[in-house]
């Protein structure tokens, strides 16, 4: 470790240069290569480069990131709801790009919110709360189901996620 020693209270520092911004810092350690704002961009930066380009990774990533949402369900509404709030031009401008890029879908849903009422209770469970219609095809725009919005979302649900940890 040549001129560093162990003993931290007689520890001697040394003058060298952030490998990024160049700025002068003092180091006790001789693998220190970024100043603290310089390793923070730079760990940020390695964490989206194994994001892309190392799957294994990924996958952990969103397994983590899934975990922590369900776990903090309020804390993740709260933050959509604030985001909406502030952001209320670009998610205009992005339901009005949907609405441009799927007419069939709106226009099965408006007919079938005009001519069909709800039934009183869900077709697969019974459930009473939460009713929603679900189109089978939207090219059929009449032809839909009374579902609760649980067994709504399980009709929607095409391949589950696989985790490998």
């Amino acid at each position: 470790m040549g001129n560093y020693p162990k003993n931290r209270k007689t520890r001697e520092y040394k003058i060298t240069n952030c490998v990024i911004c160049k700025e002068r810092m003092k180091i006790h350690t001789p693998n220190k290569r970024y100043c603290n704002e310089c390793r923070k961009i730079h760990d940020k930066d390695m964490a989206r480069y194994r994001y892309e380009n190392d799957e294994n990774h990924k996958r952990k990533v969103i397994a983590r990131n899934l975990k922590w949402t369900k776990e903090n369900k309020e804390r993740v509404l709260k933050y959509q709801a604030q985001w909406k709030r502030g952001n209320k031009e670009r998610v205009l401008k992005y339901q009005a790009k949907w609405k441009r890029e799927n007419k069939e879908t709106v226009n099965a849903r408006n007919m079938a919110s005009r001519h069909i009422e709800l039934e009183p209770e869900c077709e697969i469970c019974g459930s009473t709360k939460n009713l929603q219609r679900h189109h089978w095809r939207y090219d059929q725009p009449l032809k839909v189901n009374t579902l609760c919005s649980y067994c709504h979302n399980i009709q929607h649900i095409k391949k589950p996620l696989e985790v490998v940890i």
